[in-house]
């Protein structure tokens, strides 16, 4: 979680020119890009519930289904707010689950991170 949240503070705090190379660094896959700091708060509430629920469910403390309940709940609340906000929503969460699938010392193993595919959104 402190690899997450380190860029996000710098990102706040450093110049527009250079937040794009933080987020080309630690968000690569954003097709949309945050643009002010609600947006950049909402990222790391969203990425976190990815990679939350990511653990929650290799862990076995949630099931497959609930999981998926949960992440549709929150994709659904934000797209209340609009395409983009939906679509901003789902790259978010798709990252969060990516961010813990390359965790360094991760105590699970590649294959079974591979199972967190299926609470990526395509």
């Amino acid at each position: 979680m402190k690899s997450l949240l380190l860029p996000l503070i710098a990102a706040l705090a450093l110049p527009t020119a250079l937040n794009a190379n933080i987020e080309d660094q630690f968000f690569p896959n954003l097709e949309i890009r945050p643009r002010d700091f609600s947006e950049w708060y909402h990222l790391g509430v969203i990425t976190g519930h990815g990679g939350s629920l990511c653990v929650q469910f290799l862990a076995g403390h949630l099931t497959l289904e609930t999981s998926i309940d949960y992440r549709d709940g929150m994709i659904t609340t934000y797209a209340k707010e609009g395409e983009r906000a939906k679509k901003f929503t789902i790259d978010g969460f798709n990252e969060g689950i990516l961010i813990i699938q390359n965790m360094d010392n991760s105590p699970w193993s590649a294959k079974e991170l591979r199972k967190c595919e299926k609470l990526k959104i395509k």
